[in-house]
């Protein structure tokens, strides 16, 4: 999953973090790798980690500080690559196998898989979300077939969670700034309609508005939850290639969709150097393949195992061992040792109905720990303090799954099925690439 960045890094990313390598800030084997994390609104964290640490320990650092360790694996660390694009870290191997600059490292946090917002159980990693989601609206890459009366909602609802309640002297200077500067100037008919919703959110909560803005994105936004890729074709355009929950989709420069691929019709994806072929079934039941070449051999390996993990995460019942143990490749086409044991390709680990099902019983016996019976009367409040939901509301259930799980408010979110569905998706090939 790749994303072209300023020469500077992210928008907004403070100067003094850039860059700038000093044979001071080498790393030496014992010595403690400071990092640098910033989020999606440009605040920064810092963590420390020792050398040899898995990138795992890195986000599992964060995750702790940010009070949301119990969801964890919807996220993942970004780091800039040699072509100035952004790169996902794999957890599973070590961080300095892969950072290709010294420490201190300058990496970024962001939601990995974007779950249905229904399905969120805490208020911490809800407003990562949100973080996250606002990113993507201000910088247009989601906003392709949404209509611009639900792009003005969810300016109204940027600007009220931003700026507080409507003032007809001052809001609607504002809204300008929730606007991507792609599509030039805001329409004066987006501001009418955006200042009429801000005034009828006079009695929502913060928190409320930023759930009301997952709910309008999760729902009316047909990009939430995709990465996307610039590729060209056989013929040399220049085109988007998006990765989603629901399946690929190729737009043109704009982010407009030219073509959907389902998961149920990808038969096998492969990587040779710069191309990654999709194989796609075609209605008379017979497969063919569609090459697009991406800039480096390292973004199409990026992209090859983007769309492997985004379909293990949302369209499996559970990760497959040919995913689980597969390792990397160099480009002799060898498999990769480290004295420390292997460089895995893949960290994806779980699916998303196992990670919500462990920590919706996780905090319910969390919960039902801190209870008067099960703990002193000045015990200090747990982590689980911090969920959305009653505790009756996310009791373990059976028969109840993230995938069929309606919303407390009738109609408040899109129920989406994730299970299984297109078990050829990945097929042989998925032990032969990198």
């Amino acid at each position: 999953m790749a994303q072209n960045v300023s020469s500077d890094g992210l928008p907004g990313l403070p100067r003094q973090l850039s860059r700038s390598v000093t044979d001071a800030g080498k790393s030496q084997t014992g010595v403690p790798i400071v990092c640098y994390i910033t989020q999606a609104d440009n605040s920064v964290l810092q963590v420390e980690v020792e050398h040899r640490a898995l990138a795992q320990e890195v986000l599992d650092k964060i995750c702790k500080i940010l009070g949301i360790v119990e969801e964890s694996e919807y996220f993942g660390i970004q780091y800039i690559g040699g072509k100035n694009e952004l790169l996902w870290v794999n957890n599973r191997n070590r961080l300095s196998k892969q950072i290709p600059s010294q420490p201190p490292y300058h990496l970024y946090f962001k939601v990995k898989f974007y779950i249905p917002p229904e399905d969120v159980l805490l208020e911490g990693t809800r407003h990562q979300f949100y973080i996250n989601v606002v990113h993507q609206l201000k910088e247009g890459v989601w906003d392709s077939g949404t209509t611009l009366d639900a792009q003005s909602h969810l300016i109204a609802l940027m600007a009220y969670v931003q700026f507080g309640r409507f003032n007809a002297n001052t809001t609607p200077c504002k809204y300008a700034c929730f606007w991507p500067d792609s599509r030039g100037e805001i329409p004066a008919e987006v501001i009418r309609t955006a200042a009429n919703f801000h005034r009828s959110l006079d009695d929502f909560t913060i928190s409320q508005a930023q759930y009301e803005l997952l709910r309008i994105v999760s729902t009316e936004v047909p990009s939430y939850g995709m990465y996307f890729y610039e590729v060209k074709d056989i013929f040399e355009r220049r085109l988007i290639l998006g990765v989603g929950p629901e399946g690929l989709v190729l737009c043109n420069s704009n982010y407009v969709v030219n073509d959907k691929f389902p998961y149920c019709r990808v038969h096998t994806i492969t990587t040779s150097s710069r191309v990654v072929t999709l194989n796609l079934l075609e209605d008379d039941g017979s497969v063919k393949g569609r090459n697009y070449q991406l800039a480096s051999p390292r973004l199409a390996s990026s992209l090859y195992r983007s769309v492997t993990e985004v379909y293990a995460f949302f369209r499996c019942d559970s990760v497959k061992k040919e995913v689980l143990l597969q390792t990397r490749r160099d480009f002799r086409d060898t498999i990769t040792f480290h004295h420390n044991g292997k460089e895995y390709a893949f960290d994806v680990r779980s699916t998303f109905r196992e990670v919500f099902d462990r920590a919706r019983r996780h905090l319910y016996h969390c919960a039902n720990s801190t209870t008067p019976h099960g703990s002193p009367p000045n015990a200090s409040a747990p982590i689980c303090s911090s969920l959305l939901l009653s505790d009756s509301s996310f009791m373990p259930s059976s028969s109840e799954t993230p995938a069929h799980r309606a919303s407390g408010d009738a109609g408040s979110g899109l129920k989406r099925d994730y299970s299984s569905r297109a078990e050829s998706m990945i097929g042989d090939e998925i032990g032969k690439n990198a």
